[in-house]
């Protein structure tokens, strides 16, 4: 039998916003030193990376590629043409994929 070891709670702000509000499209330049997130609704992967991110202090701007067509052709053009979430853009570095380091 396993026993779960307590865990410490997050320190990180939490994402929600108030009933009724929504969040505002990205623009087209995030700020120079903000990661962007290019993903899709759901995925497990870039949920873990935001919560990494917002713990670390690391800001970021999230493009959602199934809802935004110029942003899923961005991505592609970045990664290489993979069709794979979460691709991070770290100032000049292309990311494919998190594994939760």
């Amino acid at each position: 039998m396993m026993t779960q070891q307590p865990t410490q709670p997050c320190k990180c702000k939490s994402t929600a916003l108030p009933d009724g509000q929504q969040r505002k499209r990205a623009s087209s330049t995030p700020p120079p030193d903000a990661v962007q997130i290019f993903s899709k609704e759901g995925c497990p992967y870039t949920r873990a990376l935001k919560r990494k991110l917002e713990h670390d202090g690391q800001s970021f701007v999230e493009y959602d590629v199934l809802k935004d067509p110029e942003m899923l052709q961005r991505m592609l053009a970045l990664n290489g043409g993979q069709r794979r979430v979460p691709t991070i853009v770290m100032g000049e570095k292309v990311i494919i994929g998190f594994h939760g380091s």
